[in-house]
């Protein structure tokens, strides 16, 4: 049986602009994903080039929509 691990990715925005990054839970404020503030496209492909695979999206124009939040959850076999 495969197992798997899971990772959330959370952007918070103000006004159309992402304000805050974080995985898991945890602050995502460094070199490597800050560029992930300017692109969801560019976070896309390179969580996809780490093997993970993108499982739900939820938050802007969906019915749970929190504080200007987006959740993108993603899994990758261990």
């Amino acid at each position: 049986m495969t197992k798997w691990e899971y990772m959330v990715v959370e952007i918070r925005c103000i006004n159309d602009s992402i304000q805050y990054v974080s995985i898991n839970g945890e602050n995502a404020a460094n070199e490597e994903r800050e560029g992930w503030k300017s692109s969801r496209h560019k976070m896309l492909n390179e969580v996809g080039n780490e093997g993970w695979e993108l499982i739900k999206i939820r938050g802007v124009n969906t019915y749970r929509y929190e504080n200007g939040s987006e959740y993108f959850t993603f899994k990758r076999p261990l």
